[in-house]
């Protein structure tokens, strides 16, 4: 089997990650579970109004994998946000170890989305200063009509 271009050398790290709306870390610390696991999010907006306050901001995960044939190995990660409007956030450089008796490592970057501002985010993962991985995210804006009190009862059976 070849190394993927670029990729030459015993001492690559392969990552792999993917965005989630959570991630819970396991009591033995070892392993993750990703909850509704998404590359598209769509934000309701009345038509005619903007994005309701409550949905301005949306928390999600990046969880990543990291696996090297060489081991150990150390190296440094950082997470890069682009937003559809060009600005970056970017996490801290952490260093982490992939042990001789590893298989890998996971590691999960919570970030905020700003569901005001539809577009394509990109989600990167840094490896040693290089992009190693990358997520794309769509927001769209989903415009509704909106309902009127009596629509809403009108529906409900528990109302009478």
């Amino acid at each position: 089997m070849s190394e993927p271009e670029g990729n030459e050398g015993s001492n690559q790290i392969y990552v792999a990650c993917f965005v989630c709306e959570n991630a819970i870390e396991n009591k033995d610390g070892g392993f993750y579970s990703a909850i509704n696991i998404f590359d598209k999010f769509e934000v309701d907006v009345p038509e005619g109004a903007e994005v309701p306050e409550s949905l301005k901001t949306k928390a999600a995960y990046c969880v990543s994998l990291f696996r090297s044939l060489s081991k150990p190995i150390d190296f440094t990660v950082r997470w890069r946000v682009i937003f559809p409007d060009g600005k970056t956030v970017e996490s801290p450089p952490q260093q982490m170890v992939i042990k001789e008796d590893a298989t890998g490592h996971t590691s999960v970057f919570p970030f905020q989305l700003l569901a005001n501002l539809a577009g394509l985010y990109l989600i990167q993962v840094l490896v040693d200063d290089r992009v190693a991985a990358f997520s794309p995210l769509l927001i769209e804006h989903v415009s509704v009509k909106p309902t009127s009190p009596d629509e809403d009862d009108r529906g409900d059976p528990d109302q009478t």
